[in-house]
């Protein structure tokens, strides 16, 4: 429930809360930014001298030095800035668990259901007074819901609003009222509240009892009958009792029905003795007091809870827990042996109605036939045998009696209480502090069982918690139900904030498991209502105010160490460190976690601590801490992989997935290139000898050549025409002197490479072939000087700009001489 408590008296207690704070606490303090105080610079002799008591520390965690004072972990302490906490309590319980839901849920789910968008506002305006009067009015653990609505809706009545306004808010106000439910109880955030979330399992099973009674009435009223027409039709008169019993329950169209269609024949004295044991027999069940759910109490806890007043309609034994062990098992045995004996009789009426019941088959069947025959149906009406004891019972003497018990298979009942969140700080007997010392996990000793219906939450959840007892109790699998609860010794909301935190720095994770779920073995389990389940720690962003007063966010894992710094003796175990002697081997104890152990040498791992003036301050946790909080990641990493969170095994598999794909993938680019270099190799031979073919026709048909010829060409053309015996050298320089370029603009189209530069820059001089290769499209579309640029440009040098067309282009003869290099 929520409660305005001191910035002082939660840091003087420690706490963490996930959820959303609905009112800021308006002192003054509390609102200070959280902030990294400089400090001057040490010299090196002092930082060699501090480093070497806090390695000291460290490794030995011996009396601790620097800041006394009182510390909160930095991720709770944004939250301690409020008074006002918002949790799911009030909760409150319907008689049909489904509806079940947080007051606030209820109150604001109703009104959008019964107003629209713009009606009843003042109404709507005032919600979260009525949230708060129905909390005002919750005096107890257990309050029917009739009584706080009473109370609540009187003050919500007082409130002055006047005018049309006023008359208009009345009227809202009971259609409202008589839209909220009329039944069921609102539960306060109590040690006693899982009790009360059993307890409505058990009353929905004797609900379903009494369905099953009436049926039983209705099987022996229908042999009853049976019995009636046999009598007619043997001309005997009919008994006084004449349809008397067929109550509201049967309707005598519906005993017709059931009649054999062979229903003329006659029964024999042998069967008429069978039917009228089994009438006698159901006429006992009927006549005896209501089997209810029988619980055995373990005596340590006689005194702890109210057990009378919380389970009125069960049936309770106190014994010591070597002998309630013996005791459940008894109960069980006798309770279960009788019910079966119901049921058989049930199923021997089913088979003589129906005319269908064979000696030969039936009776050694039945003689034969044991508990565990029954269908889930049939043993979801069996009123549970439940044992509750302490959990640390079941970790100690009672281990080995537990085991015993569970590998029966009978699906008894256990239930293991548990309000210690932390834990002493002895390191002889604690394993917390001892570093080479595993926590027993009640929880993982049961998985190991394989066959028990596991069921680990605690009560700062009710929602998730009654979901589970109900899964736990109608399971046909034996079934242990580890639930931590608030300290009795501690404010309530202390105490949810305590539990919280348990579950976040993973020393109290949420498991579930039903081993009759599924076929594998993963689908079996769910662990997502973990904060972050996929992480080693939930990881939040924290906002501050750095030494340089800049804005800084960094991103805080709360891990186990933040949890046990809860605690204010715990937290007397750290070092703090100044700013000035902080340096890159101190390093965050989330990262130290995940070095190698060589990377580890050195280094000092530390937690963000904050003060009641909001300094942050870095404090080095000792070795034995590190321990602990590699113990608590090992077993919440052994939760994840069963779960199917972060499965090694997955992990492995996907990576030689992928490695087989990008190695097929290497292997299919291979062949594609090979394929793409021979097609290349293929293209450019063809390419090579159609060339050939065309210059061959060119040396073969001279006569017939354009004067666009290329001047080597040209020079073999006029040696051929030149008699041999003509031998004038100076003429010939002369003539060669006088050789002129091309007249046109021509591409040696066989040397193409198809690069597409000409085409894309002038595509109106050049354009492509059938073979995809170069040639000129028309030179007059162009400027000389665009033709040339081309030339320069071509990769495969085979542009021959030739002669300018218009001798008057600007800079034609620069443009002439740097053609005459491609002509």
């Amino acid at each position: 429930m929520a409660k305005t408590i001191s910035y002082s008296d939660f840091l003087k207690e420690g706490a963490l809360q996930e959820r959303k704070i609905t009112a800021p606490y308006q002192g003054q303090e509390e609102n200070k930014p959280f902030r990294i105080i400089p400090e001057d610079i040490s010299n090196e002799a002092d930082e060699k001298a501090f480093w070497k008591r806090l390695r000291h520390f460290f490794r030995s965690g011996e009396s601790p030095e620097g800041r006394n004072g009182i510390f909160v972990p930095a991720l709770i302490a944004p939250y301690l800035q409020h008074g006002n906490w918002e949790t799911d309590y009030p909760y409150y319980l319907a008689q049909e668990s489904s509806t079940s839901q947080s007051l606030e849920s209820l109150l604001n789910s109703t009104f959008e259901s019964h107003f629209a968008e713009k009606e009843a506002k003042v109404l709507k305006r005032f919600l979260p007074k009525l949230n708060q009067y129905f909390k005002e009015s919750l005096e107890d653990s257990e309050v029917p819901f009739q009584h706080c609505k009473k109370a609540a809706f009187k003050q919500l009545l007082a409130l002055e609003v006047h005018d049309e306004e006023g008359e208009r808010f009345k009227v809202d106000v009971e259609r409202y009222r008589e839209a909220l439910p009329k039944e069921g109880h609102l539960l306060a955030f109590h040690h006693e509240t899982p009790l009360l979330l059993f307890r409505q399992k058990l009353e929905q099973i004797e609900w379903n009892r009494n369905r099953f009674k009436r049926h039983i009435k209705e099987r022996r009223d229908s042999l009853e009958e049976k019995l009636v027409l046999n009598e007619e039709k043997s001309g005997k008169e009919k008994p006084d009792k004449g349809f008397e019993f067929a109550t509201e329950i049967i309707a005598l169209g519906k005993v017709q029905d059931m009649q054999p269609k062979q229903g003329s024949s006659q029964l024999d004295a042998a069967r008429i003795g069978r039917i009228k044991a089994i009438i006698q027999r159901l006429d006992a069940v009927l006549a005896q007091k209501e089997n209810h759910a029988h619980l055995i109490v373990n005596q340590g806890l006689t005194k702890a809870y109210r057990w009378e007043k919380i389970f009125t309609s069960s049936s309770i034994s106190y014994a010591e827990l070597g002998n309630a062990f013996k005791l459940v098992e008894n109960i069980f045995d006798k309770n279960m042996h009788a019910f079966t004996a119901v049921l058989i009789d049930l199923r021997k009426a089913d088979l003589e109605l129906e005319d269908s019941y064979e000696l030969d088959i039936h009776d050694d069947y039945f003689d034969h036939f044991k508990w565990f025959k029954l269908d889930e149906e049939e043993l979801a009406l069996f009123p549970p045998v439940v044992l509750f004891t302490e959990s640390t019972d079941l970790l100690e003497d009672g281990m080995p009696l537990f085991s015993k018990l569970m590998a029966t298979n009978k699906p008894i009942k256990v239930v293991a209480l548990k309000d210690r969140t932390v834990n002493p700080t002895n390191p002889e007997v604690d394993w917390e502090d001892a570093s080479l010392s595993f926590r027993q996990e009640l929880a993982a000793n049961a998985l190991a069982h394989r066959n028990i219906h596991t069921l680990q939450c605690a009560a700062d959840r009710p929602a998730a918690l009654l979901r589970g007892i109900r899964a736990s109790i109608s399971s046909i699998a034996p079934s242990l139900m580890h639930i931590l609860l608030p300290n009795q010794k501690d404010e309530a909301v202390i105490s949810f904030l305590k539990i919280n935190a348990a579950a976040a720095g993973r020393y109290f994770p949420y498991i579930m498991y039903d081993p009759h779920k599924g076929l594998k073995w993963g689908s079996r389990f769910d662990v997502m209502d973990n904060s972050q389940a996929g992480h080693d720690w939930p990881v939040y962003p924290f906002n501050f105010r750095n030494a340089d007063d800049s804005e800084e966010v960094i991103d805080l894992a709360f891990t186990y160490a933040d949890y046990k710094a809860m605690n204010k003796f715990k937290v007397e175990e750290l070092f703090i460190v100044p700013e000035s002697m902080v340096n890159d081997y101190l390093v965050p104890l989330q990262d130290y976690l995940n070095l190698r152990q060589n990377e580890q040498t050195g280094k000092v791992p530390f937690i963000w601590l904050v003060d009641e003036d909001n300094c942050m301050l870095r404090a080095a946790v000792p070795f034995m801490w590190v321990a602990s909080c590699q113990e608590r990641l090992e077993f919440w990493n052994f939760i994840q992989e069963i779960g199917g969170l972060n499965n090694y095994h997955v992990k492995v598999g996907i990576a030689k997935a992928q490695e087989k794909w990008e190695a097929a993938k290497q292997e299919e680019l291979a062949q594609l290139k090979t394929e793409f270099e021979f097609e290349l190799s293929k293209t450019s031979r063809e390419s090579a000898g159609i060339a050939l073919e065309k210059l061959a026709s060119i040396l073969l048909d001279l006569d017939q050549m354009p004067t666009t010829i290329h001047p080597v060409h040209r020079e073999r053309a006029v040696a051929d025409e030149v008699p041999e015996e003509i031998d004038h050298p100076d003429q010939e320089a002369e003539e060669t002197e006088e050789e002129e370029p091309p007249s046109e603009a021509w591409i040696e189209s066989f040397r193409c490479t198809s690069c597409n530069d000409c085409t894309d820059r002038f595509p109106a001089i050049f354009s492509y072939n059938e073979d995809k290769q170069a040639f000129v499209k028309d030179a007059s579309k162009g400027s000389f000087e665009q033709i040339v640029l081309a030339a320069e440009s071509c990769p495969a040098s085979c542009i021959h700009p030739g002669a300018p067309l218009d001798p008057n282009e600007p800079n034609i003869e620069e443009l002439i001489e740097r053609a005459a290099t491609y002509n």
